[in-house]
């Protein structure tokens, strides 16, 4: 996930240095969500299908045979046509091998300890993908550039997939028996008709959507600030960083029946609270950047 995130803090501003407007910029990450989206849904139900561990082999595949694409003709020879494409099929590539682990976890570890094993995942999730990647390239574009700063997550994300694969033990993520697979291709429609046979599903989405939609909004919107590519690599870690530590609190309040119901009645208040003080606390890091 680090791999994954090293460009997350400064592609934005990389697109618009090389002349993508800004309208072209918000296009791109929309079809890269789209496609994320949509390996996402699918992810568990192709692990029931066909093994979560051949569908972590195939997110992997598919992330580093775009990503090659993506430097070597959307990025180098400038082919904009290409850049784009390259880069909305990559982004089938992480959902698929992230929740096919998530399915091996949830397979293996034992009920009572299957919350922490989930919350570990996501904390693990959360500091590679915009925390740690982004801080990465925050030290390694002054040393390399930018262009080298992509095959380092290349380079990444290969050496994290394959260490991956090869340490699961062979029977966790093996394709289900034979005489399962035809229940399992059910699962694919089911994955698709749990929108309307269980309404609450398509509720709860729209919550994490509009959650999530500020969060990668946040790198096309603060593309008009024309601050420098290390600026936005050290803000959107200090931002994601600051998100891993209002987890981690929600985590530890929700223990007591008391915390929990307080909650319970006021949800968005934690998040709201440190989430409104990412920015300006991120802000007294340098001084005056941002000052209007």
């Amino acid at each position: 996930m680090i791999g994954d995130g090293i460009e997350a803090g400064y592609l934005a501003p990389f697109f618009s240095g090389i002349g993508v407007s800004h309208g072209k910029i918000a296009l791109i990450f929309t079809l890269y969500g789209l496609a994320a989206a949509l390996a996402a849904r699918m992810s568990g139900a192709l692990a029931d299908t066909v093994g979560a561990r051949v569908v972590m082999w195939l997110g992997v595949s598919i992330w580093a045979f775009f990503e090659v694409i993506f430097i070597v003709f959307g990025v180098a020879f400038s082919d904009r046509d290409l850049l784009i494409l390259s880069y909305f099929l990559r982004g089938l590539g992480y959902p698929l091998f992230a929740y096919g682990f998530l399915v091996c976890i949830v397979a293996v570890t034992p009920p009572r300890r299957l919350s922490s094993a989930v919350g570990w995942f996501w904390f693990a999730f959360t500091a590679g993908l915009p925390t740690l990647g982004s801080l990465l390239a925050s030290y390694t574009i002054p040393f390399i550039g930018q262009y080298a700063t992509f095959w380092c997550s290349l380079v990444f994300v290969v050496i994290g997939g394959v260490i991956m694969l090869l340490g699961l033990p062979p029977a966790v993520g093996a394709p289900p028996a034979r005489a399962d697979v035809q229940q399992h291709r059910k699962a694919l429609f089911a994955a698709i008709s749990i929108a309307w046979e269980k309404p609450k599903v398509v509720l709860g989405s729209l919550v994490r959507m509009i959650n999530t939609a500020p969060q990668f909004g946040f790198l096309v919107f603060l593309l008009a600030q024309n601050r420098g590519l290390y600026w936005w690599d050290r803000l959107y870690y200090h931002d994601t960083a600051s998100l891993l530590f209002a987890a981690q609190v929600s985590r530890k309040l929700s223990g007591s029946g008391r915390s929990r119901r307080a909650l319970r009645r006021h949800p968005g208040r934690l998040r709201a609270a440190v989430g409104d003080h990412a920015v300006p606390c991120s802000g007294k890091s340098w001084g005056s950047d941002l000052d209007a």
